[in-house]
C-alpha cells in the first residue's frame, strides 16, 4: 500500500490512503530528479565536455480524492478547507513523507500547487503538488553512531593487518546512501584543539580551541544548515549558551560528508582525554524511492 502524509511546519498533519477522508490514487515525482549537465566548449569542439552532473529540485504530484462522510455535502467542504488549511504555504516549508510496501522516506517540502478536479456528489478530485528544494528522499529515521575509544597498540605476534596505531577514538560507518551524507557531530567533554577525521578521504574538521569538562562542540555540515557552535553552561543562570566557533577552524578544515560505501572516522585532541563522548547523526540520502 501507498501512503503520503505531509506535516507542515506547526505540526499538523494530512495523510492520504486508502481509509480517507483523503485517498491515494496516484502520485509522480519519486525517480530520479532532473539532471543539470554542467559544459564547457573549446573554440571548434564538436560537442562539449562534461564537467559535472548536478540534480535539480523535485516536484512530487500526488493525485486523489476527499470523501465527504456519508452522503453529507457539507463533510466535504470541511475536509477541503482544511486540506487547504494544513498545506497552506504560508507557514513555510513542512515535510512529505512518503512509504510503500518496501519502506518510508522523508523530504522538506512546501505545496505550491491544489487545483480541483471533477466532483461527483460528497467526493472531489484534486492535484497536490508539492515543491522539494532539495532533490533527495532521505532516510524515515536518523542514523546514530559514537565513535568509541579503541584500546589497541602493537601486540604480538604481530599479525597482517597489525595493529600499529589503534588507540584512539574509532568508529566505521556504512553509508548506502546514492549520494555523499552530511552529518552532525555532538562532542560533549573537555579536549585540547579537537580533530575529527575521515581517513577514507583524508577529510578533517580540526578546531584550535581548548573545551572543558561540560562543554560541547556542535558541527552540522549540511550546506543549508552550515554551523559550527560552543556550547557552555552560564555559571550565574546555570542555562546553557551557544555560541558561534566557527573563527576556530582551521583554515585547511573542510566540514566533510559521508561518502557512499565505507567511512573510517576518528577523533583525536592535543591532551588525549579518553573521556569525550562523540556522536554523529545523519539521515542517508537517495536520488529516487
Amino acid at each position: 500500500m501507498q501512503r503520503l502524509k505531509f506535516i507542515n511546519s506547526r505540526g499538523a498533519e494530512a495523510v492520504f490512503d486508502d481509509s480517507g477522508p483523503y485517498i491515494f490514487w496516484k502520485i509522480d515525482g519519486l525517480s530520479l530528479p532532473e539532471v543539470l549537465p554542467i559544459p564547457t566548449r573549446a573554440a571548434g569542439q564538436d560537442g562539449y565536455t562534461l564537467q559535472e552532473l548536478r540534480l535539480e529540485s523535485r516536484t512530487v504530484t500526488l493525485t486523489g480524492h476527499i470523501i465527504g462522510v456519508g452522503s453529507r455535502i457539507y463533510s466535504l467542504y470541511e475536509e477541503r478547507k482544511r486540506l487547504n488549511s494544513v498545506c497552506n504555504p504560508l507557514l513555510g516549508p513542512g515535510r512529505l513523507v512518503y512509504s510503500n510496501d518496501y519502506g518510508e522516506w522523508r523530504i522538506p517540502a512546501f505545496c505550491s500547487a491544489m487545483p480541483y478536479e471533477e466532483k461527483i456528489r460528497h467526493a472531489q478530485t484534486l492535484n497536490v503538488e508539492f515543491e522539494c528544494p532539495s532533490p533527495f528522499w532521505l532516510s524515515a529515521t536518523q542514523s546514530v553512531v559514537s565513535l568509541a575509544y579503541v584500546y589497541g597498540g602493537m601486540s604480538f605476534p604481530i599479525r597482517t593487518p597489525n595493529r600499529f596505531g589503534t588507540l584512539g577514538y574509532r568508529a566505521i560507518i556504512s553509508n548506502d546512501s546514492d549520494a555523499e551524507t552530511p552529518l552532525e557531530f555532538l562532542i560533549d567533554g573537555g579536549s585540547l584543539n579537537p580533530v575529527i577525521t575521515n581517513t577514507t578521504t583524508g577529510r578533517f574538521i580540526k578546531l584550535n580551541k581548548q573545551l572543558f569538562a561540560g562543554d560541547q562542540l556542535y558541527i552540522n555540515t549540511d550546506p543549508e544548515k552550515l554551523e559550527v557552535s560552543h556550547i557552555t553552561t552560564d555559571p550565574e543562570t546555570n542555562q546553557r549558551v551557544k555560541s558561534k566557533a566557527y573563527g576556530y577552524l582551521t583554515h585547511d578544515s573542510e566540514l566533510f560528508s559521508l561518502i557512499p560505501g565505507e567511512n573510517r572516522l576518528t577523533f583525536k585532541s592535543d591532551d588525549e582525554n579518553k573521556k569525550v563522548k562523540i556522536t554523529i547523526t545523519f539521515y542517508k540520502r537517495y536520488v529516487g524511492v
